[in-house]
Protein backbone atom coordinates (compact mmCIF):
# COMPACT_ATOMS: atom_id res chain seq x y z
CA UNK A 1 0.00 0.00 0.00
CA UNK A 2 1.65 3.27 -1.06
CA UNK A 3 -0.70 5.34 0.67
CA UNK A 4 1.26 6.45 4.68
CA UNK A 5 -1.33 9.12 5.14
CA UNK A 6 -3.13 6.87 7.92
CA UNK A 7 0.11 6.55 9.77
CA UNK A 8 0.67 10.45 9.99
CA UNK A 9 1.28 12.07 13.38
CA UNK A 10 -1.69 15.19 13.94
CA UNK A 11 1.41 18.06 12.92
CA UNK A 12 2.91 15.57 9.74
CA UNK A 13 -1.41 15.93 8.55
CA UNK A 14 -2.09 19.07 8.87
CA UNK A 15 0.76 19.17 6.68
CA UNK A 16 -0.24 16.87 4.01
CA UNK A 17 -3.44 18.41 4.04
CA UNK A 18 -1.99 21.69 2.50
CA UNK A 19 -0.56 19.53 -0.45
CA UNK A 20 -3.85 17.56 -0.60
CA UNK A 21 -5.42 20.89 -1.31
CA UNK A 22 -3.87 20.69 -4.98
CA UNK A 23 -2.59 16.70 -5.09
CA UNK A 24 -3.61 13.26 -5.21
CA UNK A 25 -4.29 11.99 -1.45
CA UNK A 26 -2.27 8.77 -3.12
CA UNK A 27 0.29 10.45 -4.68
CA UNK A 28 1.09 12.79 -1.30
CA UNK A 29 0.76 8.87 0.59
CA UNK A 30 3.94 8.09 -1.48
CA UNK A 31 5.68 11.08 -0.10
CA UNK A 32 5.36 9.95 3.19
CA UNK A 33 6.33 6.25 2.11
CA UNK A 34 8.80 4.60 4.13
CA UNK A 35 10.90 3.21 0.80
CA UNK A 36 12.72 6.42 -0.19
CA UNK A 37 12.30 4.71 -4.22
CA UNK A 38 8.29 5.72 -3.18
CA UNK A 39 8.71 8.97 -2.32
CA UNK A 40 11.64 9.51 -5.39
CA UNK A 41 8.68 8.23 -7.74
CA UNK A 42 6.32 11.17 -5.71
CA UNK A 43 8.98 14.13 -6.56
CA UNK A 44 8.62 12.85 -10.37
CA UNK A 45 5.43 12.75 -10.93
CA UNK A 46 4.66 16.16 -9.25
CA UNK A 47 7.45 17.80 -11.02
CA UNK A 48 5.69 16.49 -14.22
CA UNK A 49 2.35 18.04 -13.13
CA UNK A 50 3.78 21.25 -12.14
CA UNK A 51 6.09 21.52 -15.86
CA UNK A 52 2.99 20.67 -17.75
CA UNK A 53 0.17 22.69 -15.79
CA UNK A 54 -1.77 25.12 -17.77
CA UNK A 55 -4.42 27.07 -15.65
CA UNK A 56 -5.74 30.16 -15.00
CA UNK A 57 -3.85 32.42 -12.25
CA UNK A 58 -5.85 31.19 -8.67
CA UNK A 59 -4.94 27.61 -9.57
CA UNK A 60 -1.01 28.60 -10.14
CA UNK A 61 -1.38 30.09 -7.03
CA UNK A 62 -2.73 27.18 -5.28
CA UNK A 63 -0.11 24.39 -7.03
CA UNK A 64 2.74 26.88 -6.01
CA UNK A 65 1.55 27.08 -2.80
CA UNK A 66 1.07 23.31 -2.65
CA UNK A 67 4.33 22.43 -4.27
CA UNK A 68 6.17 24.93 -1.55
CA UNK A 69 4.67 22.22 1.58
CA UNK A 70 6.40 19.22 -0.83
CA UNK A 71 9.67 21.00 -1.40
CA UNK A 72 9.64 21.72 2.31
CA UNK A 73 8.88 18.45 3.60
CA UNK A 74 11.36 16.77 1.35
CA UNK A 75 14.22 19.06 1.87
CA UNK A 76 14.45 17.51 5.36
CA UNK A 77 15.42 13.63 4.43
CA UNK A 78 18.66 12.80 5.12
CA UNK A 79 18.75 10.64 2.13
CA UNK A 80 20.76 12.52 -0.61
CA UNK A 81 19.08 11.35 -4.39
CA UNK A 82 15.56 12.24 -2.51
CA UNK A 83 17.00 15.31 -1.78
CA UNK A 84 18.60 15.97 -5.31
CA UNK A 85 14.96 15.58 -6.58
CA UNK A 86 13.37 17.77 -3.93
CA UNK A 87 15.86 20.51 -5.67
CA UNK A 88 15.07 19.67 -8.89
CA UNK A 89 11.07 20.68 -8.06
CA UNK A 90 12.40 23.88 -6.07
CA UNK A 91 14.17 24.92 -9.44
CA UNK A 92 10.99 24.59 -11.36
CA UNK A 93 8.96 26.22 -9.24
CA UNK A 94 11.11 29.04 -8.14
CA UNK A 95 12.16 29.64 -11.90
CA UNK A 96 10.38 28.68 -14.53
CA UNK A 97 6.73 28.03 -13.67
CA UNK A 98 6.65 31.18 -11.36
CA UNK A 99 7.79 33.09 -14.54
CA UNK A 100 5.73 31.44 -16.63
CA UNK A 101 2.15 31.91 -14.40
CA UNK A 102 3.35 35.47 -13.74
CA UNK A 103 3.20 34.85 -10.31
CA UNK A 104 2.98 38.15 -7.77
CA UNK A 105 5.47 39.19 -5.48
CA UNK A 106 3.91 38.21 -1.90
CA UNK A 107 3.13 34.46 -3.41
CA UNK A 108 6.86 33.95 -3.80
CA UNK A 109 7.88 35.76 -1.00
CA UNK A 110 5.46 33.23 1.07
CA UNK A 111 6.46 30.01 -0.55
CA UNK A 112 10.32 31.11 -0.16
CA UNK A 113 9.61 31.78 3.74
CA UNK A 114 8.52 28.27 4.17
CA UNK A 115 11.34 27.01 1.83
CA UNK A 116 14.46 28.77 2.42
CA UNK A 117 15.08 28.10 6.33
CA UNK A 118 15.23 24.54 5.87
CA UNK A 119 17.58 24.73 3.48
CA UNK A 120 19.68 27.22 5.01
CA UNK A 121 19.65 24.25 8.02
CA UNK A 122 20.77 21.67 5.79
CA UNK A 123 23.99 23.86 4.72
CA UNK A 124 24.72 22.63 8.09
CA UNK A 125 24.20 19.02 7.39
CA UNK A 126 27.45 16.15 8.51
CA UNK A 127 26.82 14.50 4.93
CA UNK A 128 29.20 17.04 2.90
CA UNK A 129 27.45 16.36 -0.78
CA UNK A 130 24.19 17.07 0.37
CA UNK A 131 25.69 20.21 2.19
CA UNK A 132 27.17 21.26 -0.71
CA UNK A 133 24.30 20.74 -2.94
CA UNK A 134 22.26 22.70 -0.51
CA UNK A 135 25.09 26.12 -0.49
CA UNK A 136 24.64 25.89 -4.62
CA UNK A 137 21.33 25.91 -4.78
CA UNK A 138 20.70 28.56 -2.72
CA UNK A 139 23.44 31.02 -4.68
CA UNK A 140 22.22 29.72 -7.93
CA UNK A 141 18.77 30.89 -7.14
CA UNK A 142 19.70 34.21 -5.70
CA UNK A 143 20.31 35.06 -9.41
CA UNK A 144 16.99 33.98 -10.60
CA UNK A 145 15.21 37.05 -12.63
CA UNK A 146 12.20 36.80 -10.56
CA UNK A 147 13.88 35.86 -6.79
CA UNK A 148 16.48 38.62 -7.33
CA UNK A 149 14.68 41.76 -7.24
CA UNK A 150 12.82 40.40 -3.99
CA UNK A 151 16.09 40.46 -1.54
CA UNK A 152 14.92 37.64 0.67
CA UNK A 153 17.72 35.31 -0.03
CA UNK A 154 20.47 37.80 0.36
CA UNK A 155 17.93 38.94 3.70
CA UNK A 156 18.39 35.17 5.39
CA UNK A 157 22.03 34.44 4.57
CA UNK A 158 23.19 37.78 6.10
CA UNK A 159 20.77 37.23 8.95
CA UNK A 160 23.61 37.47 12.38
CA UNK A 161 23.34 34.21 13.94
CA UNK A 162 24.55 33.06 17.98
CA UNK A 163 28.10 32.65 18.75
CA UNK A 164 26.96 28.70 20.03
CA UNK A 165 26.04 28.25 16.59
CA UNK A 166 27.09 24.81 15.46
CA UNK A 167 30.27 25.49 13.91
CA UNK A 168 29.20 23.57 10.50
CA UNK A 169 26.46 25.53 10.01
CA UNK A 170 28.24 29.09 11.07
CA UNK A 171 30.71 28.37 8.27
CA UNK A 172 28.45 27.37 5.35
CA UNK A 173 26.83 31.09 6.15
CA UNK A 174 30.10 32.70 5.80
CA UNK A 175 31.06 30.42 2.29
CA UNK A 176 27.79 31.44 1.23
CA UNK A 177 28.08 35.44 1.95
CA UNK A 178 31.33 34.79 0.16
CA UNK A 179 29.88 34.12 -2.51
CA UNK A 180 27.30 35.93 -3.11
CA UNK A 181 29.82 38.89 -3.04
CA UNK A 182 31.18 37.88 -5.80
CA UNK A 183 28.32 37.10 -7.91
CA UNK A 184 26.30 40.33 -7.02
CA UNK A 185 27.24 44.48 -6.51
CA UNK A 186 27.50 44.93 -2.32
CA UNK A 187 28.32 48.86 -3.68
CA UNK A 188 24.80 49.48 -5.13
CA UNK A 189 22.59 47.33 -2.61
CA UNK A 190 20.70 46.55 -5.33
CA UNK A 191 20.76 43.01 -4.54
CA UNK A 192 19.99 43.12 -0.85
CA UNK A 193 23.44 42.54 -0.10
CA UNK A 194 24.84 45.61 1.53
CA UNK A 195 28.28 46.97 3.20
CA UNK A 196 26.00 47.70 6.13
CA UNK A 197 24.73 44.40 6.44
CA UNK A 198 27.76 42.18 5.52
CA UNK A 199 29.95 44.26 7.90
CA UNK A 200 27.11 43.57 10.70
CA UNK A 201 27.23 39.61 10.06
CA UNK A 202 31.03 39.48 10.35
CA UNK A 203 30.69 41.65 12.84
CA UNK A 204 28.42 39.12 15.23
CA UNK A 205 30.63 36.15 13.65
CA UNK A 206 33.83 37.52 15.01
CA UNK A 207 32.23 36.74 18.57
CA UNK A 208 32.03 32.86 17.51
CA UNK A 209 33.34 29.85 19.06
CA UNK A 210 35.23 28.34 16.35
CA UNK A 211 38.43 29.93 15.45
CA UNK A 212 37.45 28.81 11.42
CA UNK A 213 34.58 30.97 11.84
CA UNK A 214 36.44 33.83 13.19
CA UNK A 215 39.17 33.11 10.21
CA UNK A 216 36.32 33.46 8.04
CA UNK A 217 34.59 37.12 9.32
CA UNK A 218 38.00 38.69 9.15
CA UNK A 219 38.58 37.07 5.60
CA UNK A 220 35.19 39.05 4.54
CA UNK A 221 36.21 42.11 6.61
CA UNK A 222 39.32 42.60 4.68
CA UNK A 223 37.45 42.69 1.34
CA UNK A 224 34.86 44.80 2.23
CA UNK A 225 37.20 47.30 3.82
CA UNK A 226 39.98 47.20 0.44
CA UNK A 227 36.80 48.11 -1.81
CA UNK A 228 33.99 50.45 0.47
CA UNK A 229 36.64 52.02 2.82
CA UNK A 230 35.82 52.87 6.71
CA UNK A 231 32.37 52.31 6.87
CA UNK A 232 33.15 49.01 7.96
CA UNK A 233 34.54 50.54 11.33
CA UNK A 234 31.28 51.46 12.04
CA UNK A 235 30.21 47.62 13.27
CA UNK A 236 33.84 47.14 15.73
CA UNK A 237 34.87 48.36 18.42
CA UNK A 238 36.92 51.91 18.27
CA UNK A 239 40.78 51.19 17.41
CA UNK A 240 42.28 52.16 20.95
CA UNK A 241 45.31 50.43 23.06
CA UNK A 242 42.28 48.43 25.02
CA UNK A 243 41.04 47.37 21.75
CA UNK A 244 43.95 46.21 20.50
CA UNK A 245 44.84 44.01 23.60
CA UNK A 246 42.60 41.35 21.73
CA UNK A 247 44.58 39.50 19.32
CA UNK A 248 41.81 39.57 16.68
CA UNK A 249 40.64 43.04 16.33
CA UNK A 250 44.53 43.66 16.72
CA UNK A 251 45.14 41.53 13.80
CA UNK A 252 42.02 43.52 11.69
CA UNK A 253 42.99 47.37 12.85
CA UNK A 254 46.89 46.09 11.33
CA UNK A 255 45.86 45.22 8.27
CA UNK A 256 43.72 47.81 7.81
CA UNK A 257 46.57 50.19 8.31
CA UNK A 258 48.98 48.67 5.60
CA UNK A 259 45.69 48.62 2.93
CA UNK A 260 46.02 52.58 3.84
CA UNK A 261 49.48 52.77 3.71
CA UNK A 262 50.05 53.74 7.26
CA UNK A 263 53.11 52.58 9.82
CA UNK A 264 51.42 49.82 11.80
CA UNK A 265 50.78 50.48 15.46
CA UNK A 266 53.13 47.36 16.58
CA UNK A 267 56.12 48.53 14.04
CA UNK A 268 55.88 51.81 14.92
CA UNK A 269 56.74 50.62 19.09
CA UNK A 270 59.45 48.61 17.75
CA UNK A 271 60.93 50.98 16.14
CA UNK A 272 60.93 53.14 19.05
CA UNK A 273 63.53 50.91 21.22
CA UNK A 274 67.32 50.95 20.34
CA UNK A 275 68.75 48.61 19.66
CA UNK A 276 71.83 49.04 22.11
CA UNK A 277 68.85 49.02 24.97
CA UNK A 278 66.80 46.45 23.77
CA UNK A 279 68.08 44.89 26.78
CA UNK A 280 66.77 47.32 28.65
CA UNK A 281 64.25 49.19 30.24
CA UNK A 282 63.18 53.18 30.61
CA UNK A 283 64.98 53.73 34.19
CA UNK A 284 68.16 51.54 33.49
CA UNK A 285 66.25 48.35 34.69
CA UNK A 286 66.57 45.33 32.17
CA UNK A 287 64.78 41.97 32.23
CA UNK A 288 67.50 40.22 34.37
CA UNK A 289 67.68 42.50 36.58
CA UNK A 290 63.96 42.34 36.95
CA UNK A 291 64.33 38.71 37.31
CA UNK A 292 67.52 39.15 39.92
CA UNK A 293 65.40 41.71 41.86
CA UNK A 294 62.57 39.07 42.00
CA UNK A 295 64.96 36.44 43.06
CA UNK A 296 66.74 38.73 45.59
CA UNK A 297 64.20 38.08 48.54
CA UNK A 298 64.31 34.57 48.00
CA UNK A 299 68.08 34.57 48.19
CA UNK A 300 67.64 36.18 51.24
CA UNK A 301 65.86 33.77 53.16
CA UNK A 302 67.91 30.93 51.72
CA UNK A 303 70.74 32.41 53.51
CA UNK A 304 68.84 33.05 56.97
CA UNK A 305 67.88 29.84 56.71
CA UNK A 306 71.64 28.06 56.11
CA UNK A 307 72.57 30.61 59.04
CA UNK A 308 70.34 29.38 61.59
CA UNK A 309 70.97 25.93 60.68
CA UNK A 310 75.08 26.47 61.75
CA UNK A 311 73.76 28.64 64.41
CA UNK A 312 71.78 25.25 65.67
CA UNK A 313 74.50 22.99 65.29
CA UNK A 314 76.86 24.99 66.75
CA UNK A 315 74.98 25.15 70.39
CA UNK A 316 75.38 22.53 72.85
CA UNK A 317 72.99 19.28 72.74
CA UNK A 318 73.41 19.46 76.56
CA UNK A 319 69.59 19.46 78.05
CA UNK A 320 68.24 22.41 80.71
CA UNK A 321 67.43 21.60 84.01
CA UNK A 322 63.91 22.18 83.18
CA UNK A 323 64.26 19.15 80.64
CA UNK A 324 63.53 15.75 82.32
CA UNK A 325 62.82 13.31 79.48
CA UNK A 326 66.07 13.56 78.36
CA UNK A 327 69.48 12.48 80.91
CA UNK A 328 71.54 15.28 82.57
CA UNK A 329 74.59 14.09 80.86
CA UNK A 330 74.89 15.25 77.32
CA UNK A 331 76.12 13.49 74.41
CA UNK A 332 79.12 16.18 74.28
CA UNK A 333 80.46 14.92 77.58
CA UNK A 334 80.06 11.37 77.17
CA UNK A 335 83.61 10.91 76.05
CA UNK A 336 84.86 12.64 79.68
CA UNK A 337 82.74 10.39 82.15
CA UNK A 338 84.76 8.42 85.05
CA UNK A 339 83.00 6.96 87.75
CA UNK A 340 85.50 8.14 89.93
CA UNK A 341 83.80 11.77 89.43
CA UNK A 342 80.55 10.54 89.47
CA UNK A 343 81.37 9.26 92.84
CA UNK A 344 83.32 12.74 94.27
CA UNK A 345 80.22 14.50 92.50
CA UNK A 346 77.73 12.30 94.19
CA UNK A 347 79.38 13.02 97.84
CA UNK A 348 79.85 16.84 97.53
CA UNK A 349 76.02 16.55 96.88
CA UNK A 350 75.48 14.31 100.04
CA UNK A 351 77.59 16.59 102.30
CA UNK A 352 76.53 19.81 101.68
CA UNK A 353 73.05 19.90 103.18
CA UNK A 354 74.43 18.53 106.11
CA UNK A 355 76.74 21.78 106.56
CA UNK A 356 73.91 24.06 105.93
CA UNK A 357 72.01 22.79 108.61
CA UNK A 358 74.87 22.86 111.04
Amino acid sequence: NDDATAELTPAEMIEANQMMVVFDRQLIGKLYHRNHARREEALDEIYQLLSSFSGDQEDARAHLRAGSFVVARMFRVDVLATFSHSLKLFHLLMNDYVRKHAIQKQDILASLERVLPVLLQRTGDSNARLRQKAQETIIESASYPELKPLHIITHYCVLPFNKTCAPRLAISRCELIEELMRILDVKTGDNGLTVDNVSKFCAQALEHNAGEVRELAIKLLLSLYKTHGTIVKRYLPPDNEQTRRIKKYRDIFDAFDRMDGRPVKGDEKSSTIDPSESGRKPGGTSDTGKRDTVKQPNTAREQQKSFDAKASTSKSRTPTRLDRKTPTTSVADESEFTPEKYVKKKTLISTTPRQAMM
